[in-house]
């Protein structure tokens, strides 16, 4: 009986582990924000023939490597979104976490991670290093809510320009993206984008990243081309930043675009409005698009 008894208890324990395991799995799950869409390199996400913007310019962190391959570097940033600096929002930060980070064979790698501690909804985040070393594709990690942190996402760069004539070499990168500013009570539009027209194509697989699905497209000129790619009839809509040669920067938008969204340059010249039928008009921050760009007409 007290053989029974024991067994019995052992049985019990364990599926409480079991269902505890799987309660702290559904909380960080949605902590993290998984189902906010498609992550990981940029290559593996896009769609056919869509080619990447290379960027150098955005939120920059700095990675020291020893001259013997030893990072030096406690891998986390606090970056200010500059959009939010003048907003109740200015001392928030995105806080990109770069774990695991070694160096073998002279390739740095890693796992990468953003947590946002800003009070907006983030979108479009991208990671790339810009100097001493590259990625051979950027990393993709998509939309993140306020206060998520994102999942994990494995990188490995290509070879690292070590300088044996200083003690140390430092790695440069940058992030890319966008912040959702809120609904715009009274926007002032100067000027129009130019209408959707609603012809989708029906049917196909899931659009990808930068794919454009019929010929509902909207324009706006924001230091890129900005393009509201609509998806295929019944999914929302996404929008794509492209740079002067139409290359993808990134996506953004999933679920918030309608058929009849227009995107609206403001004058501060780092935002857009956009508007939508049965939307509020929202007012949308593109952070480290360089504002040189020359684009096309």
């Amino acid at each position: 009986m007290r053989t029974h008894e024991v067994q019995n208890r052992r049985v019990n324990r364990a599926s409480l582990r079991v269902f505890l395991s799987l309660l702290s799995f559904l909380a960080l799950s949605a902590a993290r924000g998984d189902a906010a869409g498609p992550i990981g390199p940029m290559s593996e996400l896009v769609a056919t023939g869509v080619r990447i913007a290379p960027v150098r310019e955005g939120l920059a962190f700095a990675i020291a490597v020893s001259r013997e391959g030893v990072v030096l570097t406690r891998g986390r940033f606090e970056l200010r979104v500059p959009g939010l600096e003048t907003s109740q929002q200015g001392a928030s930060r995105l806080i990109l976490v770069l774990e695991e980070l070694g160096v073998e064979e002279g390739h740095l790698s890693g796992v990468a991670r953003f947590v946002n501690r800003t009070e907006v909804d983030l979108d479009g985040l991208r990671v790339d290093l810009t100097e001493r070393a590259s990625l051979a594709s950027p990393l993709y990690l998509g939309a993140l809510a306020a206060g998520q942190e994102s999942a994990r996402v494995p990188f490995t760069s290509g070879p690292i320009s070590l300088d044996p004539a200083t003690p140390q070499t430092i790695v440069m990168g940058v992030v890319t993206g966008l912040a959702w500013l809120g609904e715009v009570k009274e926007p002032n539009y100067t000027s129009l984008a130019p209408g959707c027209a609603s012809n989708l194509s029906a049917g196909g697989e899931p659009p990808r990243l930068g794919s454009i699905a019929g010929s509902s497209w909207c324009r706006a000129t924001l230091g890129g081309l900005v393009v509201v790619d609509n998806g295929t009839r019944g999914r929302p809509g996404r929008a794509s930043v492209l740079d002067s040669e139409k290359r993808l920067l990134f996506t953004f938008g999933e679920g918030r675009l309608e058929a009849a969204s227009e995107l609206v340059p403001e004058p501060a010249g780092s935002h857009l409005v956009l508007r939508g039928r049965e939307q509020p008009a929202l007012r949308i921050h593109v952070f480290s698009v360089p504002s040189r760009t020359e684009l096309p007409r």
